[in-house]
């Protein structure tokens, strides 16, 4: 990957942070949201993982792939009518950036369902 020109390499565990989010998947059924975990094959051409959230109020989706991009997204009500009230995309993860990233994440989420 190139940053300002130069060539940058990433430090992203996939597999650490896949069996990461599937432990923390069990965590938040406990609290009560519907949690779907998926992810695809890993010799697919761009292996990737994705958790979904449904709470009373809202729905969000964490997705992220092998090389680290990662995009998030909520929406508010869980509806047809349902408007997006945080999106990020494009993200490039790191090791030293996964969880901090899904705890922003999981922040605004449950902020949107305390609502």
């Amino acid at each position: 990957m190139k940053i300002d020109g130069n060539d940058v390499q990433l430090m992203f565990s996939y597999s650490k942070w896949r069996d990461w989010l599937q432990a923390t998947r069990k965590e938040l059924q406990v609290e009560g949201f519907d949690v779907q975990f998926r992810c695809g094959p890993d010799d697919g051409h761009k292996p990737g993982m994705s958790l979904g959230l449904a709470g009373a109020h809202a729905i969000g989706l964490f997705e992220t792939w092998v090389t680290g991009e990662a995009d998030y997204h909520i929406v508010t009500p869980p509806s047809p009518q349902a408007k997006m009230v945080a999106h990020k995309f494009g993200l490039v993860l790191s090791d030293g950036t996964f969880e901090m990233t899904f705890a922003e994440f999981l922040a605004e989420f449950r902020r949107q369902n305390s609502n």
